[in-house]
């Protein structure tokens, strides 16, 4: 569900998970192939808090000092999935933290794919989801086209920091009809 890159675990961290988070009705492996592996995106949402927070538990136990935690957009996930982890990233931000984000989605196949281009034309694509990932509390991003992000980062940082933003993150997250 997500990807670790090892360090210091938070103070206390609960495995109990937030009521925000429910227990997805069957494991990811229980759907039939083809099908997205997650009904909703609360489920997909609470098998990569559950992830996070295994993970977290072990690491807290063994005394890792940093911990980064990344989502693993485009690893065993649907378009449909990732785009729904995308739209949630918010919650995971606030349920864990204190703990750096990492946001990995430069070129992977949920840009080219959903655009119907090749990994090295997902430029404009990969950059929309850079300044969602950055709106959404992402405190790092993995990238391939680093004058690109940079940019990315100084305009949204410009943004951020103005009046004009203050919009609400949405409550529902679901794809437009194709």
């Amino acid at each position: 569900p997500g990807d670790f890159v090892a360090g210091s675990p938070s103070p206390s961290f609960s495995s109990s998970l937030p009521p925000s988070f429910p227990s997805p009705s069957t494991a990811p492996g229980d759907f039939v192939a083809g099908s997205p592996s997650f009904p909703s995106s609360d489920a997909l949402l609470a098998s990569v808090a559950r992830f996070f927070a295994e993970r977290l538990q072990r690491l807290h136990s063994m005394g890792v000092a940093d911990v980064i935690l990344d989502p693993g957009f485009g690893f065993g996930k649907t378009l449909e999935e990732n785009y729904l982890l995308m739209c949630r990233l918010p919650d995971l931000v606030h349920t864990f933290d204190g703990y750096p984000l990492m946001v990995g989605v430069s070129r992977k196949s949920m840009v080219w794919r959903l655009l119907g281009t090749a990994p090295e034309e997902a430029l404009t694509g990969t950059t929309v989801l850079h300044t969602l990932s950055l709106q959404a509390g992402a405190h790092l991003l993995r990238v391939h086209d680093v004058r690109a992000a940079v940019e990315t980062i100084h305009v949204w940082q410009a943004a951020s920091q103005s009046s004009f933003n203050r919009q609400k993150v949405p409550s529902t997250c679901s794809l437009p009809s194709a």
